[in-house]
């Protein structure tokens, strides 16, 4: 269902260097726009890792959307 409904590949942040952690927790991984929210990961208690896992929240992303 997500995938059908956050389909525009231009929005997914995949690119490690545009990671950003926001509200403390999480890291937006699709940008919003007028029809569609964004899209984050909550890191809870892992944002003392949030460099490390960088990689992996792109590549996971990467997965997904080519399912």
């Amino acid at each position: 269902m997500t995938q059908q409904r956050y389909n525009d590949t231009e929005r997914l942040i995949s690119d490690i260097d545009q990671l950003q952690l926001t509200n403390e927790t999480e890291v937006m991984i699709y940008r919003e726009d007028r029809q569609h929210e964004e899209i984050v990961v909550d890191l809870g208690g892992q944002k003392e890792q949030f460099e490390e896992l960088k990689t992996l929240i792109a590549f996971q992303d990467h997965l997904f959307w080519c399912v």
